[in-house]
């Protein structure tokens, strides 16, 4: 073997209507994995990678290890279901925003849900102890997601 690597796809869903695959905003996790010496009959090989900063963390995916040996023929493993691991969020609130960004790294097209979300976070800051610097920060975003890009331009002119 000269290369190995574990490539993800999303999971597809039970709905199979008008889209079979979501417009995501960040390329799939891929990474090559470690292999055992060259020239042996067998041999061990072993990768660790810290997929928790990604932005599809958290996401059922579908996993393929792929492997090639030296003449070019390409090897793949059954394509097993993993939840890809995710960083754990104690405040609610970081929770909730980590939650929307994953949202919107899955699915380009869920900017009107994540609007909506990113509303309704801000509803009541002094119920949910929000800090005045990340309820300005969220609004920010509601604000300018939510004008459309023609008006954008021509208040940056």
């Amino acid at each position: 073997m000269v290369d190995a690597r574990a490539t993800f796809k999303l999971k597809s869903g039970a709905d199979t209507s008008a889209q079979s695959s979501p417009r995501t905003l960040f390329e799939a996790p891929e990474f090559p994995l470690a292999l055992p010496q060259a020239r042996t009959r067998n041999g061990v090989g072993q990768t660790t990678k810290d997929l928790t900063e990604h932005p599809w963390a958290g996401a059922t995916t579908v996993m393929t290890l792929v492997a090639a040996d030296e003449a070019g023929q390409e090897g793949k493993s059954e394509p097993t279901e993993v939840r890809l691991p995710e960083r754990p969020f104690s405040k609610p609130m970081a929770r909730a925003l980590i939650e929307q960004r994953r949202v919107l790294a899955l699915d380009a097209d869920a900017q009107a849900h994540v609007l909506t979300a990113l509303d309704a976070l801000t509803l009541a800051p002094d119920r949910f102890n929000m800090e005045s610097n990340v309820y300005l920060g969220l609004r920010s975003i509601f604000g300018s997601w939510r004008m459309p890009r023609t008006t954008m331009r021509c208040a940056m002119s």
